[in-house]
């Protein structure tokens, strides 16, 4: 569809935006209006009404499909034996109302003569973000004849935030608030980048991409914009994970070191378990250069989509050229490397905009690129309000990231999918039009709705797996909580959830988002499941290793941990943890999975430890502080969200990740005694919505997380005054107080919000040794 290279010289590289690139500036800030481009018709954009973002039941009726052939008669029993009333039927289809009973749709899905149960889901017109400026957004509607439905999609997939884009351009505004909830953070020092970081600039050669220029910005707002957060615009993508590639200067100037910079940055940190998936690339070069295309063959071997734009006329003189006539070239659009796709600017009216390159092999579809809202950074853009964080733009820069938005949308519904069924998936799904047909290979423009399962009456697929499974480990119990998963595979058909354990597999309704498995072995390693099921199908395994206990441990200086019981039961020793020659261990705390932990040195050093041989060790702690050769840390607390607290001395939280798993939130509200160090340990609630910081007298000091409220005023603990002598705290599981360890050892219990829990059963004690150092439940 492309032809081979021509041209092998060396040149600079140039943003594909309004005509004649940035520095002609925006069409007009938001709301203003533009000369009108003379191919196109400005219709406004319909208004439509806003729809829930998630499935919603119209009432507790269930729609129960028969196997073919089930009798009048057969249809009426299945009724009555479920305890529900029969209200209609139509074809295979009987329509229920359960009445009080709710043990109705787990009776009928075990029926033999039944082939699916579905809630009585509530129907709406094609789902409609509450973001503000959508009705602005012509280029999303179903409604509108040059826009791209994806509306529509949004009924099976609106994105996903595991789906990682890299936004090869000139950076992103991280903090702009309707795009930082889907800004890519590095949680593993990636490429030698810092936790917390967001991509690389190529120029500087460093993990700081600041958008200078603007132009990145509004490409990321297009591609993946928060949708329905009640703010500003949706992206194609509503949820995805923007990571920032600078290799555009603030001109809109780049070159081939920085491209290839860039390029390289996303390969490798795809190599270290980033999930990078699309390279979005609105920038073009008159000339072929081999380095490019082998960074861009490499990104191919990684499995990482090329979405590029065509242009606004050669050399930017806003001119449209036939890119299929020799010396008429814009790469890397016409790159030869197969996971390239280039994109041509469509109008409201769906024809090629004025200003767009095309080629009938060169150019591969065409999306919208004329009077495109999206997001900048405010005050920065010329022409653009410098009250407003958003500002139109023409230019096949603003049609290119609607493609690499809907390639998202796909691979969110069909995570599986390779590069190259990508492609054809993106390819062969277009809206044919007319004025097309001569000007892009497909003929056609870029179509989400068809491109998904089932959207358009494409076959069914299963949903994919439920997102931010939560596991919490306790005496013989383990709590699971989950969310949504992020493609229900089939127009929200997803009728129930099963969850498998020791005990064999649960099913529940799709209202259902948590369940407490009782009943376990404790100190037994074992894996818990959750899936979705839907009428395409069973989704796939979401699954955690849990180990179930009682009790926990007091840590030594040495590292040691001690087992304290519970009730006569007690967890199984550790093994792999930390032994240290000297006196420096300054807290231990589980994860909520009850299958190890950690073991937190004087410096900040958190050292991993495993419970059972079988069982995981935890991931390691990302972001977290380190204070080499200052002993300053005093306790360590794990979240049931993921990573935790590190306390400092002087009463200072500092928040770690796990793994890919991000930071909690900030704590807030909690005491700070600067350069007074007297903080002993810190202990969350089951929620992780706040905690307490324990002082060395036994003084307990509230704090919360985020926006929650402060937790229960303590009662009943013990109090030293003047005497340096408390080690750790810890919330006990399953009651409404907690314990605080004192340096020998000893246990002394406190309520919160409650009666102060029992005693522990066991424990280790060393009057007159001063050997304890945290504690962990």
């Amino acid at each position: 569809m492309r032809g081979g290279p021509r041209n092998r010289t060396l040149v600079s590289l140039v943003l594909a935006g309004t005509l004649a690139a940035w520095a002609m500036g925006p069409t007009g800030s938001a709301g203003a209006v533009s000369s009108p481009d003379p191919g196109a018709s400005h219709a406004a954009a319909t208004p439509t009404s806003s729809a829930p973002a998630t499935a919603q039941l119209a009432d507790d009726r269930l729609i129960v499909t028969l196997v073919p052939g089930t009798s009048a008669d057969a249809g009426a029993a299945i009724a009555a034996n479920a305890g529900a009333q029969l209200e209609a039927r139509a074809g295979d289809t009987l329509v229920l109302d359960p009445g009080s009973s709710i043990q109705a749709s787990s009776s009928l899905s075990s029926n033999p003569q039944v082939k699916v149960v579905e809630p009585n889901y509530a129907l709406h017109a094609a789902v409609a973000p509450n973001d503000p400026l959508f009705p602005d957004q012509y280029g999303l509607a179903d409604a509108q004849p040059g826009g791209i439905r994806a509306e529509s999609g949004w009924n099976d997939t609106k994105g996903s935030r595991d789906i990682v884009v890299g936004v090869l351009d000139s950076g992103i505004k991280t903090n702009h608030p309707d795009l930082a909830a889907n800004i890519w953070t590095n949680r593993t020092g990636v490429n030698g980048c810092a936790y917390g970081t967001h991509g690389w600039d190529a120029f500087a050669k460093n993990c700081y991409p600041i958008d200078d220029a603007g132009h990145g910005t509004h490409v990321a707002g297009i591609l993946g914009a928060v949708g329905n957060n009640g703010i500003g615009v949706s992206g194609v993508a509503q949820r995805v994970s923007l990571m920032s590639l600078k290799m555009l200067d603030l001109h809109g100037g780049g070159n081939v070191a920085s491209a290839i910079g860039a390029i390289d940055f996303a390969v490798a940190a795809k190599s270290a378990g980033v999930n990078v998936r699309v390279l979005q690339a609105s920038w073009d070069s008159s000339t072929y250069v081999s380095a490019i295309h082998d960074a861009i063959v490499r990104a191919n071997n990684a499995g990482i989509l090329f979405v590029a734009a065509a242009g606004n006329g050669l050399d930017n003189d806003g001119v449209p050229r036939n890119l299929d006539t020799p010396g008429n070239d814009t790469y890397p659009c016409e790159d030869p490397s197969p996971n390239v796709i280039c994109v041509g600017a469509s109008t409201p009216t769906g024809q090629l905009a004025n200003f767009s390159n095309y080629g009938a092999t060169a150019v591969d579809l065409a999306a919208p690129g004329f009077r495109i809202e999206s997001t900048v950074p405010r005050g920065l853009v010329p022409g653009c309000d410098p009250a407003s964080d958003y500002c139109l733009f023409d230019g096949t820069s603003m049609a290119t990231p609607m493609v690499s938005g809907a390639a998202v949308d796909i691979l969110a519904a069909e995570p599986n999918l390779s590069v190259s069924a990508l492609k054809d998936r993106i390819l062969t799904t277009v809206d044919p039009q007319a004025s097309l047909v001569g000007k892009v290979a497909t003929d056609g423009r870029l179509d989400v709705c068809k491109a998904l399962p089932n959207c358009d009456g494409g076959p069914q697929v299963r949903p994919t797996k439920p997102t931010n499974l939560h596991a919490q480990a306790g005496d013989r119990s383990v709590q699971l909580r989950w969310a949504l998963p992020d493609s229900n595979g089939n127009s929200f058909t997803i009728s129930s959830y099963e969850v498998d354990g020791p005990n064999g597999i649960t099913s529940l309704p799709l209202t259902a988002t948590r369940l407490t498995m009782t009943g376990l072995t404790n100190n037994t390693t074992v894996r818990v499941r959750v899936r979705a099921v839907g009428s395409g199908g069973n989704g796939p395994w979401a699954s955690k290793m849990v180990r179930p206990y009682a009790g926990g441990y007091v840590v030594e200086g040495s590292g040691v941990a001690d087992p304290v019981g519970v009730g006569g039961r007690t967890p199984s020793p550790i093994s792999d943890g930390p032994l240290f020659p000297g006196d420096l261990a300054r807290g231990i705390a589980i994860v909520p999975e009850g299958t190890g932990g950690y073991i937190l040195d004087a410096f900040g050093g958190l050292h991993r430890f495993r419970i059972g041989a079988t069982s995981p060790l935890p991931p390691t702690a990302t972001g977290a502080p380190y204070w080499l050769g200052w002993d300053i840390a005093r306790g360590v607390a794990t979240s049931t969200n993921g990573g935790g607290y590190i306390l400092d001395g002087f009463g200072g939280l500092h928040p770690f990740g796990s793994g890919p798993q991000a930071r909690p939130s900030a704590a807030k509200g909690a005491t700070y005694w600067p350069g007074f160090d007297i903080a002993r340990g810190v202990t969350l609630n089951a929620k992780a919505t706040g905690g307490y910081v324990a002082d060395g007298y036994g003084g307990i000091h509230r704090f919360r997380v985020g926006s929650s409220a402060l937790p229960p005023n303590t009662t009943g603990g013990p109090y030293w005054p003047g005497w340096d002598i408390v080690r750790g705290i810890a919330l006990v599981p399953g009651t409404s107080g907690g314990w605080m360890l004192d340096g020998f050892g000893g246990i002394h219990r406190f309520g919160a919000g409650g009666a102060a829990p029992a005693a522990p059963s066991s424990a280790p004690y060393w009057p007159g040794q001063y050997r304890a150092r945290g504690l962990g439940l």
